[in-house]
């Protein structure tokens, strides 16, 4: 600030004040006020003041500096405005010439991203994702140019761009490889919006994560007084959305193998293994395994057991086990039966096991199931048919080491053979 006195009297006293209530709301005073004439300024408050005496001709130039804080809030416009009070010789009234006033706003620039379903829900092969982009201008001045940038290379190697993207400012955005880009202008408090749509591949696999992440730049603009001091741009930080594919997988395997034969009196060892295949948390699982072609012909021996959470429960000839599985986890059921001594020849014990798995934050459920039909072999399903033979022959025992005399059977006496007679008429 610079007080001159542009008359032909001395002046005095001169009274400087700087108004700083505005910009000490978003700066800190950094080192210490000086003037080229007088005392130095002194801070009161808010209040930066100086009183001196200027004659004729002469000027006073009061500098102090202050630093924007890193937390100021876009927007913000920190305002200076300085008052000056100048006493000519005699019983004169004071000169007051107009407030001088400086402006520095603050610029802002805010980048958010949504999706539907939101992000952290799971979606299948044929799911779509609408995914919503918005850049903002928070501050208090123009931004030219804006550039927002979506990376979809971990979107579009399982998914597919549906439609065209739209944009609600200016020009819509391109798709050039697996990076869609939208530049254009925003005014003070003005806003674009991107949109786009993708469709899952049918054939994702499960565990993939479609990971979407969006970064923005704005151009504030430059010092008009200082034209070619660079600005540096706006750089929000980045903002990504993630959507997991879950998997779950349920396989069965029995001892003896499925297909092989049993008779009365042999045991049958099953076990069930679901797995979580997928990227997020399964919860409920539930296995059903439905012993209803079992139990007619065998008996469940013993008590079943789970590696995970609480043993599975019988209710009539329904196994059941629910639990919740974690990325990558897996629970094993094992049980056995005992095939019943008075089971039909020619029976199958047939064993067929379901599984139902909920991923968190989806609209549908995961389902594995087996039909009792002949499947192929990865199907979660036994059948061993019971042999004709009753229990499995007993081996004969060992020959004694004592002699045994019998004393022989005699033979019955022949029959005599029938005689045939011919009469004669």
């Amino acid at each position: 600030m610079t007080g001159t006195n542009t008359g032909a009297t001395a002046l005095d006293p001169v009274t400087i004040t700087d108004d700083l209530s505005d910009v000490l709301v978003g700066a800190t005073p950094t080192g210490t006020p000086a003037a080229t004439v007088g005392d130095a300024p002194t801070l009161d408050g808010t209040t930066l003041n100086w009183t001196g005496a200027l004659a004729v001709g002469q000027s006073v130039t009061l500098t102090y500096t202050v630093t924007v804080d890193d937390d100021v809030a876009a927007a913000t416009i920190l305002t200076n405005t300085v008052n000056g009070s100048a006493q000519p010789p005699g019983p004169v009234p004071p000169l007051t010439p107009p407030p001088v006033s400086t402006q520095h706003p603050v610029p802002g620039f805010e980048l958010t991203k949504t999706a539907d379903p939101a992000s952290g829900s799971t979606v299948n092969g044929g799911d779509t994702i609408t995914y919503t982009v918005t850049g903002t201008n928070t501050g208090a001045t123009v931004l030219d140019p804006v550039t927002i940038t979506d990376d979809l290379s971990a979107v579009l190697s399982d998914a597919e761009l549906t439609g065209t993207p739209t944009a609600t400012v200016g020009d819509a955005p391109t798709l050039a490889g697996t990076t869609l880009t939208w530049t254009g202008a925003l005014a003070v408090g003005g806003s674009v919006t991107l949109t786009y749509t993708v469709t899952v591949d049918d054939d994702v696999a499960a565990g993939t994560v479609l990971t979407n992440t969006v970064t923005g730049s704005a151009q504030p603009p430059v010092d008009p007084e200082d034209p070619d001091r660079p600005v540096p741009p706006l750089t929000p930080p980045p903002v990504s959305t993630e959507h997991p594919v879950p998997g779950f997988e349920v396989t069965k395997s029995s001892d003896p193998t499925t297909g092989s034969t049993v008779r009365a009196g042999d045991t049958i060892t099953y076990t069930v293994t679901g797995t979580n295949t997928g990227a997020t948390v399964l919860d409920p699982v539930t296995l059903t395994d439905d012993l209803s072609a079992v139990l007619t012909g065998a008996t469940l021996t013993g008590a079943p057991t789970a590696s995970l959470g609480d043993a599975p429960v019988l209710a009539g000839t329904t196994l059941t086990w629910t639990g919740s599985l974690a990325v990558d986890e897996s629970v094993t059921l094992t049980y056995t039966v005992t095939v019943d001594d008075d089971v039909a020849a020619g029976t199958i014990l047939t064993n067929t096991v379901t599984g139902v798995a909920q991923p968190r934050g989806t609209r549908r459920t995961r389902t594995t199931r087996c039909p009792r039909s002949p499947r192929p072999r990865s199907r979660p399903s036994t059948r061993c048919p019971v042999s004709p033979s009753r229990r499995r022959p007993t081996p004969p025992p060992a020959p004694s080491s004592r002699a045994v005399t019998r004393s022989p059977t005699p033979s019955p006496a022949p029959t005599p053979a029938p005689r045939s007679w011919t009469r004669s008429r």
